[in-house]
C-alpha cells in the first residue's frame, strides 16, 4: 500500500520563474491526494456494512490477534525458528482448582434450594454468614466452575513459545510413513483470576501461589505404534510430564492405513483438539467435597483451549523454520470446553437420557425410593427361610462325614482286615505305587518318593571360562570380575552342585621374579587363592618354565535372570608380573537329579 510523501518540494530563493519548476509542489500535492484517495477506498469497501445485516462476515478469525500463533519468518531471527508463538489473550475455561477468593462461588451454595443467598421458597432464611465459610459456603469450593483465564506474555512483553520436535520416522506404524505429522498447540488453563493468588481464608491443601500460570503445551502427531517392530515405543504414557501435562504424543499411523480421500491426506494422526488434555478428578463413595478439591491442586488438574495444528514435513529438523503457511489456526470462541471426555460419554451411553428419564442422585435414590426398602424386607424374609435349609444341610453334612471316615478304613487297611469297595480303591493304588515315576525313567503315574541324587558329569571339550588374561584383566579383591558359564546344559544349570576348574598361567618366555597368585569365589566359598606359579629361577629367567595347570572342584553362584539360570563365579589377581598370562577351563560338573 503507497504512502504519502511528507517531503514535498518547495520553492527555494534561486529557483527560475519557470512553469514546470513552479508546478512541482503541487504535483506532489495531488500525488498525496491520489494516495489518500485510495485507501479511503479502500478502507471504506473493508468496512461497507460491517455490523449491517447485509454484511456476511467480512472480519475473519485470522484477524483476531489474541491467541493467535505465529512463527518466525525465514527473514526473522534465527534463533526462533522451530518454535511457534502464541499471542497473549484471556479465555473462559472449566476451573478444576478451588477458588482462593471471592467470585460468587460461596453464594452459588452446595444446594440448588439455595438461590441468591437465601431459599428459594422461604426469603430471608438459610442467608450466607459473612464471617465464616461454613456451614453454607460450597465445600467444592467452586471446582468445575467457568473462569476467566489470562495468557500472558513473557516478563520482557515477548511471546511465549514453544519448540517443535524433529520429524522422526520411528514414530509411525510399520511402514513408510506419512508426508507430515501434525500437532497440536495448545494453552493449559491452569490459574484462573480467582485462583491467581492464596487468600488468608484458603484451606492449606488449595493453596496455588506455587502453581505456574497458563502455559503452553504440544501434542506430537505421533508416538505409540501399534506394531510389533516399535520396541520401546509401543510403551509408556501419553505425556511425558505427567503432573504438567504440557508434552505428549498420539498413536501414529504408517501411510499404507491412512484412509483414502480424505482432506488431509498426508497426516500419521490427528489429535483431539481438547479431550487428550483436558482432566479432572471425581469422587468415590469415600471422596469428600474438600479432599477432592484438594486432589485438583496437588495434581494441577486443568482445562485447555486449542490453538493451532502444525504441519510438520518429514524433512523438518528441530530449529528449521517454520512456514506461517503450516500454521492452521483453530481456536474456538476463546473457552474451554465444560465436559471432559468421559463426562460426555457417560451422558452419551446412558439409558435413554431425557426430560421424563433424568439421571439419579445417591441422596435422591436413598430417600425417595420406598420400594427399595420392601425388597430388602422381603430378602431378610428368605434369608431367614434359608437358615433353616442350613441347619439341615449342616446334619446332612455330618452324615456325610461319618460315612467318609468310613470309607478311609476301608481304602487305607488299617481296619481290622482289609475290605475291598466296588470301586476297587485299593487295586488303583497299588498300580498308581507300581507306576510312580523314578529318578531316571521319566514316567510315573502321580505318585512315589523322588530322591534327587548327584552325577558327576565331564564334558567331552573343556569350555573357556577366559584365556590368556593378564593380571590387569582378572579384578582384585577389592573389585572381583564376574564370569558367566556357559558351557553346561542349561537343564542342568539351576541344580549344579559344583564344577570341576582346571587353572593354566604362563609367564609368555619373559623375566620376572613375582609370585603369581589367582584367587576365585564362588557360591559359599569366599575369595581364596586357586593357583600360585612363578618362583624366580635362574636370575628370574621362566623361560624354561612352560606353565602349571591346577585342577580343583569349586562352588558357584546360580544366578537367575530373564533368560533362565546361570552359573557365575568371581576371579582377583592382586600380586603377580603384568606379563604373566591366565587360563580358566571347566572340563565337568556335579549335578543334583
Amino acid at each position: 500500500m503507497a504512502n504519502i510523501k511528507r517531503n514535498i518540494r518547495y520553492y527555494q530563493p534561486n529557483d527560475p520563474y519557470y512553469w514546470e519548476v513552479d508546478n512541482l509542489p503541487l504535483t506532489d500535492l495531488l500525488s498525496n491526494d491520489v494516495v489518500l484517495e485510495n485507501r479511503v477506498n479502500e478502507l471504506e469497501a473493508l468496512l461497507a456494512g460491517f455490523g449491517a445485516p447485509s454484511n456476511k462476515g467480512k472480519v475473519s478469525l485470522n484477524s483476531i490477534s489474541d491467541l493467535k500463533a505465529w512463527a518466525e519468518p525465514l527473514s526473522g531471527t534465527s534463533s526462533d525458528f522451530g518454535k511457534i508463538f502464541v499471542r497473549p489473550g484471556k479465555f473462559i475455561s472449566r476451573m478444576q482448582l478451588p477458588a482462593t477468593r471471592e467470585s460468587g462461588w460461596r453464594m452459588m451454595r452446595d444446594e440448588s434450594s439455595l438461590f441468591n443467598n437465601e431459599e428459594f421458597l422461604h426469603q430471608g432464611t438459610n442467608m450466607l454468614d459473612t464471617t465464616t465459610l461454613t456451614p453454607f459456603a460450597r465445600e467444592s469450593r467452586g471446582v468445575a466452575r467457568t473462569a476467566l483465564v489470562e495468557f500472558y506474555a513473557n516478563i520482557d512483553g515477548s511471546d511465549k513459545s514453544i519448540a517443535i520436535d524433529s520429524f522422526n520416522a520411528e514414530d509411525f506404524n510399520e511402514g513408510a510413513a506419512p508426508y507430515e505429522r501434525l500437532d497440536l498447540i495448545y494453552i493449559k488453563g491452569t490459574k484462573s483470576l480467582d485462583t491467581d493468588g492464596d487468600s488468608s481464608t484458603a484451606v492449606p491443601t488449595h493453596f496455588q501461589d506455587s502453581l505456574s500460570s497458563a502455559s503452553l503445551g504440544v501434542i506430537k502427531g505421533a508416538y505409540f505404534r501399534t506394531d510389533r517392530a516399535g520396541g520401546v515405543r509401543t510403551n509408556g504414557t501419553r505425556f511425558l510430564n505427567p503432573l504438567s501435562r504440557t508434552s505428549g504424543r498420539t498413536t501414529g499411523m504408517s501411510m499404507a492405513e491412512l484412509p483414502r480421500n480424505t482432506s488431509l491426506p498426508g497426516f500419521g494422526t490427528v489429535p483431539m483438539p481438547e479431550d487428550l488434555n483436558n482432566f479432572a478428578w471425581h469422587s468415590t463413595n469415600s471422596t469428600t467435597a474438600t479432599a477432592l478439591a484438594a486432589l485438583q491442586v496437588t495434581t494441577q488438574a486443568s482445562f485447555s483451549v486449542p490453538v493451532a495444528y502444525v504441519r510438520v514435513p518429514s524433512n523438518y529438523t528441530v530449529g528449521d523454520p517454520i512456514s506461517p503457511d503450516r500454521i492452521i489456526d483453530i481456536r474456538p470462541f476463546f473457552r474451554s470446553a465444560e465436559l471432559t471426555g468421559s463426562e460426555r460419554q457417560a451422558v452419551a451411553s446412558s439409558w435413554d437420557p431425557n426430560g421424563d428419564n433424568p439421571f439419579m442422585t445417591r441422596s435422591h435414590f436413598l430417600s425417595f425410593y420406598t420400594p427399595l426398602e420392601s425388597r430388602v424386607s422381603s430378602a431378610e424374609n428368605n434369608i431367614a427361610s434359608n437358615a433353616g435349609s442350613i441347619d439341615v444341610n449342616k446334619s446332612q453334612i455330618f452324615t456325610l462325614n461319618d460315612s467318609v471316615s468310613t470309607l478311609e478304613l476301608s481304602v487305607s487297611g488299617t481296619g481290622t482286615q482289609s475290605t475291598h469297595s466296588s470301586l476297587n480303591h485299593e487295586g488303583r493304588i497299588v498300580s498308581l505305587e507300581s507306576t510312580a515315576g523314578g529318578g531316571g525313567g521319566g514316567g510315573g503315574g502321580g505318585g512315589g518318593n523322588i530322591t534327587p541324587t548327584e552325577h558327576t558329569m565331564f564334558l567331552s571339550e573343556p569350555y573357556t571360562v577366559f584365556s590368556w588374561q593378564l593380571q590387569s584383566s582378572l579384578g582384585s579383591s577389592a573389585s572381583p570380575r564376574q564370569w558367566v558359564i556357559s558351557g553346561i546344559p542349561a537343564s542342568d544349570v539351576p541344580n549344579v552342585v559344583a564344577v570341576q576348574f582346571v587353572v593354566k598361567s604362563d609367564g609368555q618366555s619373559s623375566d620376572t621374579d613375582e609370585v603369581n597368585i589367582v584367587q576365585m569365589s564362588g557360591g559359599v566359598q569366599n575369595m581364596h587363592p586357586v593357583s600360585m606359579w612363578g618362583v624366580a629361577q635362574a636370575n628370574g629367567d621362566l623361560r624354561r618354565n612352560a606353565g602349571s595347570f591346577n585342577t580343583f572342584m569349586h562352588d558357584v553362584d546360580i544366578v537367575t535372570t530373564p533368560t533362565g539360570a546361570q552359573c557365575v563365579i568371581h576371579t582377583a589377581v592382586d600380586q603377580g608380573s603384568s606379563d604373566v598370562r591366565h587360563s580358566i577351563y571347566v572340563t565337568g560338573y556335579i549335578v543334583s537329579r
